[in-house]
Formats: C-alpha cells, structure tokens, sequence
C-alpha cells in the first residue's frame, strides 16, 4: 500500500514539475500506465519551489521503498488521473477540475494525495513489528505531515474561495 501511494504521489508531483513521470529505472519490469497529468505553469515562485520539493520528496519515498522491499517490491499500479480527479471534482461540487491546471488546483490536488498517506501510515503504525521500520514509517509520516501542512497554509493564504474549495475537497 505505502509503495503504491508513494508512486501516486511522486508520479502526480513529477508531473506537475517536469511534464514527465518516474524514470522506468523505478517502475518494476511491468508497470501500470499513467493516464492524465502534464507540467503546470506555476506562477508564485514559492509554490513552485515547495513543488519541486515534494516531487524531490516522494520520488525518494519511491525509491526507499524499492530498495527496502527489494524483490517483493510491487510494479507501479496504472493511475488514472483523469477519472480520479474528475470524480474528485464531482463529490467536492468543482466543476471543470484540473489539478495541473494552476497554482491552486494544483495544492488541491496534493491535498488528497498527503490526507490519505497521513491517515495510512498513522493507521499503519500498530502493525509494523520491526523498529527500523516503524522509525522509517514515522519519518515518512513526518514528510506527509508537512506536506499537508503546507499545502493548506499555501491554499489559505490565497483567500476565502480558495479556503472553500480546499475544504469542499477534505469534505469529499
């Protein structure tokens, strides 16, 4: 489950930054197709920096995982973009929601992405046995956390239509 979120996360930010996703040296010999995402075009330099970060952050997360499961380590599963955003954006009442549209949506986007790994390792937590890896579960847990963090301070800063919509998205 962590590494397939992690290639979600890492494939959705590389995608926002560079227009392309993970190298094939970090897919596994048979991975799922990407349908959907291209490079955005940032226009605060600040949210572009803190882009680039976290797809620095989860291709790390990628590779950590890679490594640590060796050869039960899983192949990229297909992610669908598209159609995942697209009943994002029904269930949250966006209509025409394009997270590699701008600035925003893009931090909505993120935003599903670091909920879901927040409450997936905090939930995970009591099942790890071994203390390398609840130490290396915790740290990831601590990048997740500051993800959402500062994707949520980024969406309020930018005013009272951004606060809803990033709220609309939580509800969903």
């Amino acid at each position: 489950f962590a590494l397939n979120l992690e290639y979600m996360e890492a494939e959705y930010y590389l995608r926002a930054t560079t227009g392309k996703g993970i190298d094939a040296a970090d897919l596994g010999s048979n991975p799922g197709q990407v349908k959907g995402g291209r490079k955005v075009s940032f226009q605060d330099k600040a949210i572009r920096e803190f882009a680039d970060e976290l797809a620095e952050n989860e291709l790390a997360h990628v590779r950590f995982y890679r490594r640590t499961l060796g050869s039960q380590a899983v192949d990229r599963p297909a992610i669908d973009f598209e159609d995942g955003f697209a009943a994002v954006a029904k269930a949250a009442g966006l209509p025409d929601f394009d997270p590699f549209a701008n600035d925003m949506n893009f931090l909505l986007g993120g935003m599903l992405f670091e909920d879901v790994g927040v409450t997936g390792y905090a939930g995970a937590a009591s099942l790890l046995k071994k203390t390398e890896f609840v130490d290396a579960a915790a740290a990831i847990l601590a990048v997740e956390a500051y993800h959402m963090g500062m994707a949520r301070s980024q969406l309020y800063q930018m005013g009272e239509k951004t606060q809803k919509a990033a709220n609309a998205v939580s509800a969903a």
